[in-house]
């Protein structure tokens, strides 16, 4: 049976971006990663894991990427991320322009070659969304 974990976090202390763990969180407060996971996901058969963010920081998202480049088990980032606005939650900090572009700088610093795949193919892909490539052209 094919099986992928889809949620699932690295994170190393001495990154200090992860400013709600702390010695508090118990069995938590610890660097996570590849490694301390590897021989449980070959254990029982699994197909890769899905990284998800632990910390909302461009240093987070750098070193997520730094892993999925090193570690097979790691399916691709840019393979799984999708971009959202969170609007109009947004507007409390940046206007939606502001965050696209934004977006756009982090994706082409950080998985160059990837912008299509992560604002829009996977979106379209995850959700089987009926939107004709030519959308984007008829609109403008």
């Amino acid at each position: 049976m094919l099986i992928v974990d889809a949620h699932q976090h690295y994170w190393r202390l001495q990154r200090g971006d992860y400013a709600w763990l702390s010695h508090v969180n118990g069995v938590l407060y610890r660097d996570f990663l590849p490694a301390d996971l590897l021989p449980i996901l070959l254990s029982q058969g699994l197909a890769g894991t899905v990284l998800v963010q632990a910390a909302a920081t461009e240093e987070e998202t750098k070193f997520l990427f730094e892993l999925a480049e090193r570690h097979a088990t790691i399916a691709g980032v840019a393979e799984r991320l999708m971009w959202g606005s969170d609007w109009p939650v947004v507007t409390a900090r940046a206007t939606y322009e502001c965050w696209l572009a934004t977006a756009r700088d982090l994706i082409h610093r950080h998985a160059p070659g990837s912008e299509t795949q992560v604002l829009a193919a996977n979106a379209i892909e995850f959700y089987r969304l009926q939107i004709p490539t030519s959308t984007h052209e008829a609109s403008q």
